[in-house]
């Protein structure tokens, strides 16, 4: 999904691999970028990178912090790998025009009880109508990186070009570890 300079982007998992490079290809554009965390130490690793505003959604929820951060603005982007109950969080704070982007489940890499973990994944997803999308103009985006390999292997090199380059250039530096 294109992100716009001043779109404000909600980036999970910022300190991983994927996160660190979507706030630094984020900030490129000109976006605010809100980056969450699950320890404090991760916070310098973000900031470091042009994160805006960090969130770490152990201490309180995650939702809360950024609606104070905000002040009653919302979200433009979400960029997703946790799913689950972070989905239908993400969706109440996108604003009109916000794009959500799910690229992964970890949430459901948790789960102790097999069917049940299933199960209760998909429930806190919650059930999506077109009508609702379209009357709340929000849009969703689902991302299998395996499936574009498989299907669109031309999108991915296309992709995984000009990621080297913008690294060649010292544009966005990967963070490893």
């Amino acid at each position: 999904t294109p992100i716009h300079e001043r779109d404000t982007v909600l980036v999970h998992a910022a300190a991983g691999g994927v996160g660190t490079i979507l706030i630094q290809l984020a900030k490129l554009k000109g976006a605010e970028v809100i980056a969450k965390v699950g320890r404090d130490e991760k916070r310098s690793v973000v900031n470091k990178l042009g994160a805006d505003f960090t969130v770490n959604y152990n201490t309180s929820d995650y939702i809360e912090q950024i609606k104070h951060y905000l002040k009653g603005a919302r979200i433009d982007i979400s960029f997703n790998p946790v799913a689950g109950g972070t989905f239908k969080k993400d969706m109440n704070i996108l604003g009109s025009g916000g794009r959500m982007v799910l690229f992964g489940g970890s949430e459901l890499s948790r789960g102790k009880w097999g069917l049940f973990s299933k199960i209760n994944f998909v429930r806190k997803m919650g059930v999506i109508l077109p009508i609702k999308l379209m009357i709340n103009s929000k849009s969703i985006i689902g991302v299998n990186m395996l499936k574009i390999a498989d299907n669109k292997p031309k999108v991915l090199e296309s992709c995984l070009k000009a990621s080297v380059s913008l690294c060649q250039r010292g544009k966005i530096t990967p963070k490893i570890g």
